[in-house]
C-alpha cells in the first residue's frame, strides 16, 4: 500500500468514525432531552397539585430539590399564581429551603449555575434579596448582571436607580437598552432619582449613551414632573440625547415644553431631533404648534415633513393647515399633506359624511381640493 492509498484509507476510516460518533451523540442527546421532558411534566403536575391543595408530600419532594428542572418549574409558577396558591407555593419554597439553595448557587464558579440562580431568585421580588442582587451587579457575566437588575426592579426600591444608571456609563449598547426597560418598571418613583442623576453630572460629564437612556426612560415612564429636565436635555451637545429628549416630551411634556419643542423643530440642525419634536408636538396637541408644524411641511428632510403632517392631524386647525398645503405651490409639502389626509382617514370620513347628507362646507372643499390634485383620466391611462 503506497502513501496515497494509506491516506485515502485513513480519511475514509476517520469519516466513518466521526459519523458513528455523531450518531451516538445525537441518540444520547435525544434521550437526555426526552428524559428531561418527562421529568418536567412530572414536576409541573406535582407542583400544581401542591399549590392547589397546600399539602407537601415531603418524602417525595425532598429528593427533587437538587434537580434544576424541578427548581425551574417551581420558580416558573411564582410569576403565574397569586393569593392562596402563592402562599402554598411560598410554603413549598420555605420547607425545601430552595431560597437558601439558590443563594448559595449565586456564588458558584460555574456561570450557568450562577445565572440560573439569580434569574430564579429575581422572580421572588423579596426585599431581603436586595443586597444579593446589588452584589451580583458586579458579576463578570452580563446576563447575570441583567437578571440582578431585574430582581432589584421587582423588589421596587427606587434607591437603587442611580446605581443602575451608573451601569449605563460602562455597559454595552445591548445591555444599556435592557437596563432602560428595567428602569421603566420602577415607574414614577424612579423619576426624582433619574432627574437628580442627570443634573449631578461627574466632572467629565455623563456618557451620551447614558443620558440618552435616562431621557428615553423618563419618556417611557411618562411622568410630567420630568418635563423640566427633558427640556434642559434639548440643549445637549449630542444629537441622540436631544432626539431622545424631544421624543420623551411627547409623553412626559407639559405646556411648558411646547415652545422649546417648537424651537427645536425650527432650528435644530439634526433632522432626527426635528422629526421627534414634530411628533411630540402632535402628542401634546397644543394650538401654538399648528403654525410651526405647517412650516415644517417644507423641511428639507422627508421624515420631518411626514412627522409634521402626521402631527397636524392631532392639533387644533391642523386639518385646515394640511388642506392649505395641498393647494400650495410646494410639491413636497403637498405630497406629505395628501398622504396624511389619506392614511388618517380624514378624506374617507369627509366622503362618508357627504354620502349620508351630513357634510359641511369643509368636507366638500376638501374633496374638491383632492380631486384637483389628481391627474386627468387620460394621463392615468397613458
Amino acid at each position: 500500500m503506497n502513501w496515497a492509498e494509506a491516506l485515502a484509507w485513513i480519511t475514509g476510516a476517520s469519516a466513518i468514525t466521526l459519523s458513528i460518533v455523531a450518531f451516538v451523540v445525537k441518540v444520547i442527546h435525544h434521550f437526555v432531552l426526552r428524559r428531561r421532558g418527562l421529568r418536567r411534566a412530572l414536576y409541573v403536575h406535582a407542583v400544581g397539585e401542591i399549590i392547589a391543595h397546600g399539602a407537601i408530600p415531603w418524602e417525595k419532594v425532598s429528593g427533587w430539590t437538587r434537580d434544576p428542572v424541578f427548581r425551574e418549574v417551581v420558580f416558573e409558577y411564582v410569576g403565574t399564581v397569586g393569593g392562596k396558591e402563592r402562599t402554598h407555593l411560598n410554603d413549598l419554597i420555605d420547607v425545601l429551603g430552595l431560597r437558601e439553595f439558590l443563594v448559595r448557587d449565586t456564588r458558584s464558579i460555574w456561570t450557568r449555575k450562577r445565572l440560573r440562580a439569580v434569574a430564579q431568585l429575581a422572580h421572588l421580588a423579596e426585599p431581603a434579596l436586595e443586597l444579593l442582587f446589588v452584589e451580583r451587579l458586579r458579576d463578570r457575566v452580563p446576563e447575570v448582571r441583567l437578571h440582578a437588575a431585574k430582581g432589584l426592579a421587582r423588589c421596587g426600591n427606587p434607591d437603587v436607580v442611580p446605581r443602575l444608571l451608573d451601569m449605563t456609563e460602562t455597559e454595552s449598547p445591548w445591555m444599556v437598552a435592557r437596563l432602560s426597560d428595567i428602569l421603566v418598571a420602577f415607574g414614577s418613583d424612579a423619576v426624582p432619582y433619574i432627574v437628580d442623576w442627570v443634573r449631578e453630572a461627574p466632572p467629565q460629564g455623563h456618557r451620551p449613551e447614558a443620558l440618552e437612556t435616562a431621557a428615553r426612560t423618563l419618556g417611557g415612564i411618562g411622568d410630567r414632573s420630568a418635563c423640566p429636565v427633558l427640556v434642559e436635555l434639548l440643549d445637549a451637545s449630542d444629537p441622540m440625547v436631544r432626539t431622545a429628549a424631544a421624543g420623551a416630551l411627547g409623553r412626559a411634556g407639559t405646556p411648558d415644553a411646547v415652545e422649546p419643542l417648537i424651537d427645536a423643530l425650527r432650528h435644530d440642525d439634526d433632522w432626527r431631533v426635528r422629526a421627534k419634536a414634530a411628533s411630540s408636538l402632535g402628542e401634546l396637541s397644543d394650538p401654538r404648534a399648528t403654525g410651526p408644524l405647517a412650516e415644517a411641511l417644507r423641511d428639507p428632510a422627508w421624515r420631518v415633513r411626514q412627522d409634521a403632517a402626521a402631527a397636524l392631524v392631532s392639533v387644533p386647525n391642523g386639518i385646515h393647515a394640511l388642506i392649505e398645503a395641498v393647494t400650495g405651490t410646494d410639491p413636497f409639502a403637498r405630497d406629505a399633506a395628501l398622504y396624511q389626509l389619506g392614511i388618517s382617514g380624514v378624506i374617507d370620513r369627509a366622503r362618508r359624511r357627504i354620502e349620508s347628507g351630513e357634510d359641511a362646507e369643509d368636507d366638500r372643499y376638501l374633496l374638491r381640493v383632492v380631486a384637483a390634485t389628481e391627474p386627468p383620466t387620460e394621463a392615468k391611462a397613458s
